[in-house]
This record gives structure tokens, C-alpha cells and sequence, in this order.
């Protein structure tokens, strides 16, 4: 009972020091975003938060209506589909970028290793044995996304969105894709652009320090002492980047797929440069 009322008391006291604004954090795979949840999950109250385990679509899907009314800080790789169920308006809109290049081969490794430890979902099995149990996976990776036409990362997360009643179709995956592929590009580029312009806080894994600073100013909560790494790729090379190891030939295929990525990379660069 004491225990109780302390919790509640706390809890009282705590969102009078931090009033409840909303904050979606739009989680990019293998950007930095595990080391970010981090350290928002240290800066505010467990309370403030929807349930951590709020990644998956299914799940997502899920949610009711009180489950956003009763929480106002959010986070998950849903992209820009958050907004389908979202209609409060939002105080902050926080996301971390990586070069695309450097996120690309993280991402590739990244699959690599889960696909080692079987942490992979069924209905990737046949595609992803193919890829990755063999000694090029890296190639065989790099040929799998151009053929199939995968939406390249940032584009795909800030730029791309749909109805959800896309995902009451039994093989929803399969008309997702289609969708995709038969998407305008440049259309989903304008749209990546404008969704940017209107994030409040746009971070870059390359410049960790300074952007932490503008984040914890713009969300008006203390500056860690450091910045957690987390969640760092088991092939990340030493002193180097990935794009150094990559010989001429994979380093300009991969610049023509991630050709829309690495322009929204740019113009995150510019958006935040006119805001210093």
C-alpha cells in the first residue's frame, strides 16, 4: 500500500517537473535509434511511454484508440503508418539518420548475424538461406534488393504510407511490395522531403555529440554525460568505415540504389544547418 502511494505520488510529482508532451521517435534500423531509446527511456518515466515491446506491425496494429490517449511518447520502425493511428497533434517529431551507405552494410551484416542465431521470420526462410548461407551473402544481399525493388531505407520510412486496411489482406506482404514497386519515386521523394521539414528534431549518428545537444535543448531534458553505443554490428570495422571497404563496383551499385536516400540524407544536412 505504501508502495503504491509513493509510485503514485511520484508519478504526480514527476509529470509536473515534465509536462506530458507527445514524442514520436521514428526508429530507422541500424541508425544509432537502439542507443537513442536508450537514453529517452532514461530521460523520461517508464509511464510516459507505450509498451516497449510496441515494434512489430502486428502488434502495432493492435493498439486501440486509449492506447494512444493514455500514452504520449512512442517509438517503433512504423514509419510514417504511425500517422494512421496517431491523430493527436505532436510536440515532438524525433528520428536519427545514418550515412545510407554505412546504414546499408550495417543493415546486410546485421541480417547476417540474426540469420546465424535463427532469428529471422518464417516466411523470410527460403530467400534468406539462399542469401545468407553462402561465403558472398554481402553480393547476394546487395542483388536481392535491387531485383526485388525494396524501397530504399529512408525513403521507404519517411517518404512511404499506406491504409492499413492493406493489412487485412492475408498475404498483405506480398501486396505491400507490389505497391512498392509499382510506386512513383519521386513522389515518394517530395513527400520524404516535406515529412523532414516537419520533424523537430533531426539527429545524425556521424555527429552524435552535437545532435544529442540540440535534442536534449529542443526536448528541455539534461545532456548525458555520454552518449550510450548500443546494438553495435558484431562486423563493424575498426578505425574505418564500411564505404572505404567496399571495392569500386559494389561502392556505385549501391550509390545507385540508395541514389534518393543519400540526396534526403543531404537535405537533412541542409534543414539542420539553416536551424544552428
Amino acid at each position: 500500500m505504501i508502495k503504491s502511494r509513493l509510485h503514485k505520488l511520484y508519478k504526480n510529482v514527476d509529470d509536473l517537473i515534465r509536462p506530458k508532451k507527445t514524442l514520436y521517435f521514428l526508429h530507422i534500423p541500424k541508425s544509432g535509434g537502439t542507443s537513442l531509446v536508450h537514453f529517452l527511456r532514461n530521460s523520461f518515466q517508464p509511464h510516459h511511454w507505450l509498451n516497449d515491446g510496441c515494434y512489430s506491425i502486428k502488434h502495432f496494429l493492435n493498439l486501440t484508440r486509449e492506447d494512444f490517449i493514455q500514452n504520449h511518447c512512442f517509438r517503433g520502425h512504423f514509419g510514417m503508418l504511425f500517422f494512421n493511428q496517431f491523430d493527436r497533434p505532436l510536440d515532438h517529431f524525433v528520428t536519427i539518420l545514418r550515412d545510407p551507405i554505412e546504414q546499408f552494410c550495417s543493415n546486410v551484416h546485421f541480417q547476417k548475424q540474426r540469420f546465424e542465431q535463427g532469428l529471422f521470420e518464417p516466411w523470410k526462410r527460403t530467400e534468406w538461406v539462399r542469401i545468407f548461407d553462402h561465403p558472398d551473402y554481402f553480393n547476394r544481399f546487395v542483388n536481392f534488393r535491387i531485383s526485388s525493388k525494396n524501397l530504399s531505407p529512408i525513403l521507404h520510412n519517411v517518404g512511404f504510407k499506406i491504409s492499413h486496411e492493406i493489412f487485412t489482406i492475408k498475404d498483405y506482404r506480398k501486396e505491400v511490395r507490389r505497391i512498392q514497386q509499382e510506386a512513383d519515386y519521386d513522389i515518394l521523394f517530395n513527400e520524404a522531403k516535406s515529412n523532414l521539414s516537419k520533424m523537430t528534431t533531426i539527429m545524425f549518428l556521424e555527429d552524435i555529440e552535437r545532435s544529442t545537444t540540440r535534442l536534449c535543448k529542443d526536448l528541455n531534458i539534461p545532456h548525458p554525460m555520454t552518449f550510450p553505443i548500443l546494438n553495435k554490428g558484431f562486423l563493424h570495422p575498426k578505425n574505418t568505415t564500411y564505404k572505404e571497404r567496399l571495392n569500386k563496383e559494389n561502392l556505385e551499385r549501391i550509390e545507385e540504389y540508395l541514389k534518393y536516400d543519400i540526396k534526403l540524407y543531404q537535405y537533412a544536412k541542409e534543414l539542420d544547418n539553416s536551424v544552428k
